[in-house]
């Protein structure tokens, strides 16, 4: 057994998790970080997980909350892609399946992960058309938290989005800059990033709707975003890079696009710009 292997099949779960003290769901997340260690990471070939009635109950805990939700305040690619990628509220998908359908969508794949990388690292992937995903699903005792990413972060959202040639090509575009970045600039990409792919708001015909994956993985994130207690701005790249957030709380300050294919006409140009180069 090589050292990798032998390190992931110790898991120490972050202070606080609710999974602390359950050696069941310990256990369980060893074995879920054995299989993902056992993975080429750039391999085609993903694994058909075969999740538990547990972590089953715990998919469909967290989709009964989120289904209504995305339909009043999911974008609509989003809601497109949902269907198109064949995702169920009752089950889980398996990372194989889910990969094999998105690529078929926009060549964009999915690289398996066992929690949060380097910042520098998971954008490189997105510039490379791979979503990095974990496979483990947040403790039962909490459907509503988790303090990190985990399966229905990714799967229900990052994925469906990525269906949209737009939002693949948007998360693309800053991953791909990401690869040279200087210190600076690194910091203007994540916070472009997470104003845009993670809390982003779009302006469609029917209202204000949410592309975000924080947004849309979360039943308590999505209906705090379209509350008062949210500063919702007009999308402003200058703004952005300029503004800090926290991943620890609610976010109170967010930005709206017009549409994903107008940041995409701002955010291009800015990559080439003097002002971009002036950061490194």
């Amino acid at each position: 057994m090589n050292s990798t292997l032998a390190e992931r099949e110790a898991v120490t779960l972050p202070p606080g998790h609710p999974g602390e003290g359950d050696p069941t769901y310990i256990a369980r997340r060893g074995a879920l970080s054995k299989l993902v260690a056992s993975v080429d990471e750039l391999g085609t070939s993903l694994p058909e997980v075969q999740y538990t009635e547990e972590e089953t109950e715990v998919w469909r805990a967290v989709m009964d909350r989120l289904s209504n939700l995305h339909e009043r305040h999911a974008a609509s690619a989003y809601r497109q892609g949902f269907r198109r990628l064949g995702m169920s509220p009752s089950r889980p998908p398996v990372p194989g399946s889910l990969a094999q359908r998105l690529k078929e969508q926009t060549g964009f794949g999915l690289v398996l992960t066992d929690g949060l990388l380097d910042a520098r690292v998971f954008l490189a992937h997105l510039g490379a058309r791979r979503q990095p995903c974990t496979v483990y699903l947040r403790h039962g005792s909490r459907p509503d938290y988790t303090p990190e990413p985990d399966l229905v972060h990714e799967a229900v959202g990052h994925a469906p989005l990525l269906t949209d040639p737009e939002a693949a090509l948007l998360n693309e575009v800053i991953g791909h800059a990401a690869a040279h970045a200087s210190v600076r600039q690194l910091q203007a990409l994540l916070r472009l990033y997470w104003f845009t792919l993670e809390f982003g708001l779009v302006e469609e015909r029917a209202g204000l709707r949410a592309y975000g994956a924080g947004l849309l993985s979360s039943f308590g994130e999505l209906p705090h975003a379209f509350s008062d207690a949210v500063n919702r701005r007009r999308f402003d790249l200058e703004a952005i890079i300029e503004q800090d957030y926290a991943h620890d709380r609610m976010q109170d300050i967010l930005f709206v696009v017009p549409s994903l294919g107008a940041a995409l006409a701002e955010i291009q140009p800015w990559l080439r710009s003097r002002e971009y180069a002036s950061l490194a």
